[in-house]
This record gives C-alpha cells, structure tokens and sequence, in this order.
C-alpha cells in the first residue's frame, strides 16, 4: 500500500465522517441551541475541516515571512532569498507555493524591475518562476492599499488541465515604516469555497482582511443555515450512510492495514536515519583522512624541491670538480713535457760523465795536460750545479710528487760543488795530481752510477705522473657520468614535484566531492526526518479516524440510525 492510497483512504474516511457528522446534526438540529452551536462550529474546524488548519498555518508563515523579509537589505542576496524561501516549503508540505515581490531598487542586485521569485511544488521536485506583471496582480494590490494581511477567497487556478481549488495569503513587507513590496502564500483546498474568518485559529491581534470585493460573512447564523440547507438531503442520505455503516468492518480493516504500514514506515524511516548517521559519519572521517594526505602531500613536496636544490648544488660542485681534474690534467702535461727535457739532458750528464772518466785516463798517462783536465773538471761541475739547480726548479714544480727528484737534485748539486772544490784542490796541488789520479777516477764512475741512477729515478717519476694523469681522465670521466645522473635525477625530481601538485589538485577535488556527499547526506537526513515527522501526523490521523468511526457509530446507535 503506497502513501497516495493511504492519504486517498484517508481522505475517504474524513469524508465518511464528515457524512455522517451532518446527519447527526441534521437529527438533532431542533434540540441544538447557540452555545451548542459554536461547539459543533469548532468542532468542525478543529477535526473535519482540515482546511482551516492549513489556512491558519500559511497565515501565520506568512507573517514570519513579513518579519524576515523586513530585515533584508539593499545588500541582501537573491540567492540567499531564494534559500530562505526554499526552507519555508519544505517545511511545510501542505503549502503549494511561496512568494516574493519586491519593487524596483529594493536589491542592489537586480538592476531595474520587480524582483519577484516563485516557488512551488511539481511533483516531488520543487520549481521557481518570476512572477510576470506583478502590478496588474490583485494580490499584489491590495496588501499595499490596505497595510494589512489579505486572505483572498478560494479560487479555481487550472492546474495541468485540472481545476483546483486555492487561496492566497498576502501581506506588505515594511522597513522603516516604507513598503518594499509584497510576500504570500499559496495553498490548495478540498472543499471550502467561503472563508469564514471566527473559525481561523489565530491570535486576537493578528490583522486579516478578506478580499474586499467578496467579503466573506463572519455571523454564525450562515453556519445554522448551511445546516438547514443540509438537512433537506438528510433523508436521501440515511440510506447510502446505512451502506456505509455496513462497510464498517471493512474500514476497521483497512484501518488496522494502514497502522501497521504507517508502523513499517516508522522503521523504516528510523533505519534510513541510523543509516544516514552512519555515512555522515563516515564521511567526516573521510574527510578528516584526505586532510591528513593532503598535509603528508605538502610535506612530501616541500622535501622534494630541497632534494632538488641539494642535487643542483651537488652538480655545481661536481661540474666545478671537473673543471679542476682537467686543469690538472694540463699541469701534469706540462710537467710531462719538463720530464722529457729533464731525462734528454740526464743522458747528456751520463755521455759527458764518460768523457769525464776518459779524460781522466788520459790525464793519467798525460800530466802535462792536466790544467786542461782541471778546467775541464771545473766546467762539467759548474755545469751539473747549473743541471741540479734546474733539476730542484723542476722538483718545485712537480710538488709533492717531485720531492724524490728533489732529494737527488740536491745530491747532484752537492756533487757539483765537491767536483768545483776537487777542481780547485787540484789546481792548488798539482804536485799531487798523479797521486790522486786514481781516486779521481774512482770517483768520476760513481759519479757516472749516481747519473744512471738519477736517470732511473726521472724514469719511474715520469711513469707515475702517466699514472696519475691517466687516473685523472678517468675520475674526470666518472665526474662527467656523475653529472650527467644529477641532471637526470634533478629532471625526475622535477617530475615527482609535478606529480605531488597533481595529486594535491585531486585532493583538492576529492574534498569538495566528499564534502557534497556529506551536505547531501545532510539534505537527505532532513528529508528523512520530515518524513518520520509526517509517518507520526499519519499515524495520529490513523488514530482519530479509527476515533471518529468509534463514535459515529454509537451517534448512529444511539439516534436510531443503525
């Protein structure tokens, strides 16, 4: 059984009773006297004519939309109108539509004309329209005239090819004692066709003004002869109202039915609204989850662009590094090429160190020629101390790796200056030249070791020099790869960073997808409580119905009808 066919089973029962209040009034009409009256006139509003309750309800919303509308502004936006008034209908789903309009200038944000937003109800969906020619609107004149509530009188409006009965509830909207414009209410009705203001359950101050060009009649006496007229039909009714009362039975039944589906909707509706709760709950964790990645994302981000810069600084260095090995590299070239000089000229020393020693033979079988041989001697030792002061240049040059070369540059010079003493000695002892000829000898062929040896020690430097130098091409080498990695790592770096924006944009994303779930899951919650607010009227109006069938049949009973 869905709600449309309770609410029309509902409707049939009201109905029903309505049918059957009427003949009961009709019996005892005689009897009744004015007290009486009124208590049936308030009883009819209060249980069987549930149109007066929605009109007392829309004119009482529509004075809290006068008061809220007054506190608008020139500022206020038409949004947050059309929010207010959205509220307003769906809080109370026995109106049909709400409304607004308001005069030129009222909002800064309409530029020119009346600002007139209307809502309504279109199904399940609620719709909104401007109002058009708003100045040609009877309801939209008389509030202004009057400065007063105006309840116009029910109205057929064409309703998607069907005739429907309304009414209307407009009153002026005050600021500062000016009028900005008109709001009002919409309802349908079901059978009232004549508003009689007495049976309206409102405050004794509220002003109301019926629609002056049909103004409805407020003397009780029009009640008394509505029910006069009625009970002219009364005895046609008897018999139909004894088939009805055959049918009570059925109605119990359908009764019960409806009880028990109204109950099953309560659950449900409680089920729907745990369940709500739950996803709402759900869904803040959600949220505070993306939250906590999108502060990791940042985090991670800020850590990767120092990770770029570390990478750069250590390509700087690096680059800077390489450019020092290849600096070296042409050092140890130059050097190289010092080294080949200094070993051509070892071999010279060695070649003249042998004439040396022929010499000296010489000198052994010719004395004569040994001032000759002395200056020769003197010669070849300034020259060596000429060769070793160069060779400890050279030395100085090569550094750390030519302190070995050093070492034998000064043994060369020492050598040199003790050839020039030994040169000058034989000068000053020629007397003993031929004593001392063999030890000159002797001497001359360690000199001729020491130079092979000197040649040797050049030899091995100049090795270790290729050495290095070709240790140096290397680490140059493995620097250019180093570099060429740190500029690919720094690109990779590049792209992480890209990636991290990416992902913080999609958390972004996420978030406002997941805070959209959450407001609809909100809405929704709203819904549902609205729903298990109408299940509880649903279920009160089950329990009257059964009431009013209770005690329509004793009536009956008791006036001899049944």
């Amino acid at each position: 059984m869905t709600l449309l066919t309770i609410s029309a089973f509902l409707v049939a029962a009201v109905s029903f009773g309505i049918a059957l209040l009427l003949l009961v009034v009709g019996l005892r009409t005689r009897r009744i006297h004015r007290q009486e009256l009124r208590e049936i006139a308030s009883f009819i509003r209060d249980n069987l004519i549930p149109d007066y309750g929605v009109i007392s309800t829309a004119v009482t919303a529509t004075g809290s939309l006068q008061e809220e509308a007054g506190k608008w502004t020139s500022d206020t936006a038409t949004g947050q109108i059309r929010k207010h008034l959205e509220a307003m209908l769906l809080s109370n789903t026995s109106f049909f539509g709400v409304w607004v309009a308001l005069k030129p200038g009222t909002l800064r944000e309409v530029s020119h004309g009346h600002h007139c937003p209307y809502l309504y109800r279109e199904g399940e969906d609620i719709l909104e329209m401007q109002l058009p020619n708003i100045e040609e609107e009877h309801f939209f004149i008389l509030p202004q005239k009057s400065g007063h509530l105006e309840l116009l009188e029910p109205f057929e409006y064409d309703l998607k090819g069907e005739q429907v009965l309304m009414t209307t509830m407009a009153t002026p909207i005050f600021r500062e004692g000016e009028i900005l414009g008109v709001c009002g209410v919409d309802i349908r009705l079901r059978t009232t066709r004549k508003i009689f203001p007495n049976l309206l359950d409102l405050p004794p101050s509220t002003p109301l003004v019926i629609d002056p060009q049909n103004p409805g009649s407020t003397n009780l006496t029009e009640i008394r002869q509505s029910v006069y007229a009625a009970e002219s039909n009364m005895r046609e009714m008897l018999s139909s109202l004894k088939e009805l009362l055959s049918s009570r039975t059925q109605l119990e039944t359908n009764v019960e039915k409806t009880r028990a589906v109204t109950e099953y909707i309560a659950e449900a509706v409680t089920a729907m609204i745990e369940a709500t709760e739950t996803q709402g709950t759900d869904t803040r964790e959600a949220v505070s989850a993306v939250e906590q990645m999108s502060r990791s994302i940042e985090s991670l981000s800020s850590q990767i662009q120092d990770q770029s810069t570390m990478v750069e600084e250590a390509s700087a260095a690096i680059e800077e590094m390489v450019a020092n090995i290849l600096s070296l590299q042409k050092l140890l070239a130059s050097n190289a090429e010092r080294f080949s000089e200094l070993d051509q000229r070892s071999k010279t020393g060695n070649t003249m160190m042998q004439e040396v020693v022929t010499i000296v033979q010489e000198i052994s079988s010719d004395s004569i020629a040994l001032n000759e041989a002395n200056g020769i001697i003197a010669a070849l030792a300034s020259q060596t101390n000429l060769l070793a002061m160069n060779a400890a240049i050279e030395a100085a040059h090569a550094g750390e790796f030519g302190q070995g070369f050093s070492v034998v540059a000064g043994e060369i010079r020492k050598l040199a200056e003790n050839s020039a003493t030994q040169a000058k000695t034989i000068s000053g002892r020629l007397k003993s030249v031929r004593s001392k000829i063999g030890h000159c000898v002797d001497t001359s062929g360690k000199a001729q070791e020491t130079i092979l040896r000197l040649d040797e020690l050049i030899q091995e430097v100049r090795n270790r020099e290729q050495e290095i130098n070709g240790a140096m091409s290397e680490q140059a080498a493995g620097s250019t790869e180093v570099t060429k990695a740190l500029h690919h790592m720094v690109t990779i770096t590049d792209e992480v960073s890209g990636a991290s924006r990416e992902m913080n944009e999609g958390r972004a994303r996420m978030v406002e997808a997941i805070q959209s779930i959450d407001a609809s899951t909100r809405a929704l919650q709203e819904r549902t409580g609205g729903i298990s607010r109408q299940a509880a009227v649903l279920e009160e109006t089950v329990t009257t119905v059964e009431t009013v069938v209770n005690e329509i049949a004793r009536t009956m009973y008791i006036n001899g009808v049944a």
